[in-house]
Parts: structure tokens; sequence; C-alpha cells
């Protein structure tokens, strides 16, 4: 476990974590990084939970956590994410809760959760999401939990939810 939470960190560098193969846990939060390069977590495989909330990310590039194969929690709360490119958590297929919350996302399709089968949390509150693709939660069948209050919802396709049988929460 690496806690470098509350501190004052802006960048880190590509090989910044090149040697921690074996760390399971690292918590980035309340800094005031404002990107994430693609290779950050390239040697970290074993890593269960990355927590980044209250930094300044503003973009998160595709197949930037491609490595973290083992990840079950990313906590991105609290930043001012607007945009993904592409397939951004693809590679994360054991990933269990996702938290967007608390950013400037504006749409969500059905890129964004591509290959996240196992998710079972999501939280997308308090964002800026204007409309969600019909397609968007398809390839997440076991979401139990979603939270998408306080945006700025005006279209949502008629099949949304079509695919999540396991659905108990929707707020």
């Amino acid at each position: 476990e690496l806690n470098l939470s509350f501190n004052k960190l802006t960048i880190l560098e590509p090989d910044t974590f090149k040697i921690l193969t074996k760390l399971t846990s690292l918590s980035l939060s309340n800094n005031q990084i404002e990107s994430i390069d693609v290779g950050l977590f390239q040697t970290c495989c074993n890593l269960t939970e990355l927590y980044f909330e209250n930094n300044k990310l503003t973009i998160l590039d595709a197949k930037i956590f491609k490595q973290l194969t083992q990840l079950t929690q990313l906590r991105l709360s609290n930043n001012q994410i607007e945009t993904y490119k592409g397939q951004a958590f693809v590679g994360c297929s054991n990933l269990k809760y996702l938290f967007l919350d608390n950013n400037k996302l504006t749409i969500l399709t059905a890129q964004t959760f591509k290959q996240l089968n196992k998710l079972t949390g999501l939280w997308l509150h308090n964002n800026k999401i204007e409309s969600i693709d019909g397609e968007t939660f398809d390839e997440c069948p076991n979401l139990s939990e979603i939270f998408l209050g306080y945006n700025k919802i005006t279209i949502l396709a008629a099949d949304t939810f079509k695919k999540l049988t396991q659905l108990t929460k929707l707020g």
C-alpha cells in the first residue's frame, strides 16, 4: 500500500511506479495532479485499488488504465473530468466500483464502459451529463447500483437499462 494523499503533487513522471510491481493499493487523492501519463501504471499489474479523488484531472486518455487488470475499485471523484478518449477503462476487466461523480462529464456512449462486465457500482452524480446512449450500459450486466442524480439529462434512450437485470438502486 502506498498513500501519497494530501500532498502538492502536480506531475507524475511515467516511471514513478515502475519498480512497484507488487503494489495493491495506491492513493493519490487530494493533490493537484492535472493529467495521467498513459504509461504511468504500466507495471502496476497487481493494483486492486486506485484512489485519485480531489485532483485537477480534465481528460482521461484512451487505454490509460489498460494494465490494471486486477483493479476492483477506481475513484476519480471530484476532479474536472470533461472528456474521456475512446475506451479509457479498457483492460479493467475486474473493476467492480467506479466513482466518476462530481466531474464535468456531459455525455455517455456505448464506448464509455466497454468491457466492464464485473462492474456492480457506478457513481456518476453531480456531473453535467445531458444524454445517455441506449447501449451505454450493455457491457455491464452486473450493475446493481447507478447514481445519476444532479445532472442535466435531457435525452435518455428507451433501452438504456435493458440489460441491467441486476439493478436494484437507481439514484
